[in-house]
């Protein structure tokens, strides 16, 4: 499926989740009517309350596929009452949860049709999520086509690659040359950039990669 060749009222096409089995375990809890979608990993409810999906992050909505993530996310939950699994609050008073409506796993949805990306948290979703990862990336939905995830320069003369570990909060850039830079993807559904000459990247704060061996 290329995202990309498809115009946006065909494009909220969703694969179900394929989690046979929601096993309620742990701390459950009903929540209010969804009101508000903010983004592809966040929403509100009725009670103003913010939710954000666990365990996923989706494009912010000015990067690649940002608005179309929200949108899907609209169409699976907005206006309606979701079930909260293994809730709890992060430092910005945002409830994280496994969000259940309809009996599907939204969370792992959202993933397995390349909308946002596994961030490999400890839930009891973890391998349904994990495994929906998988399929999107075998099968370049979404965040991984090539229009987001890509590796040909759009611009012929920019080929430096940026990448930004938000893990880690580093950023470095490598070029022809670099031992990883054929493997090496820019993300630009994240942070990742191109750049067109090692001043750029200086400036815009990325450092060398260690695995440049020659100078540029």
């Amino acid at each position: 499926m290329r995202l990309k060749k498809l115009g946006v009222a065909a494009l909220i096409v969703l694969v179900p989740s394929l989690a046979t089995t929601i096993h309620f375990t742990r701390k459950t809890q009903v929540g209010d009517k969804v009101t508000k979608i903010v983004d592809g990993d966040t929403f509100k409810l009725q009670n103003k309350q913010t939710i954000r999906l666990a365990s996923i992050n989706a494009p912010a909505l000015d990067k690649c596929l940002g608005q179309e993530s929200k949108k899907a996310l609209s169409k699976l939950i907005l206006g309606k009452r979701v079930i909260l699994l293994e809730p709890y609050a992060d430092q910005y008073n945002r409830i994280m949860a496994l969000v259940i409506s309809d009996g599907q796993i939204i969370n792992e949805i959202m993933v397995r049709n390349g909308y946002a990306i596994d961030t490999y948290d400890d839930f009891s979703a973890k391998k349904a999520i994990q495994d929906a990862n998988d399929y999107a990336r075998e099968n370049k939905l979404g965040i991984f086509d090539e229009k987001c995830s890509q590796t040909i320069p759009p611009d012929p003369d920019c080929i430096i690659k940026g990448n930004h570990d938000q893990r880690q909060n580093r950023k470095l850039y490598s070029y022809p040359g670099c031992t990883n830079y054929n493997r090496t993807i820019v993300d630009v559904w994240e942070d990742d950039q191109w750049f067109c000459s090692e001043k750029q990247a200086l400036k815009a704060g990325y450092t060398r990669s260690g695995d440049c061996q020659s100078d540029y």
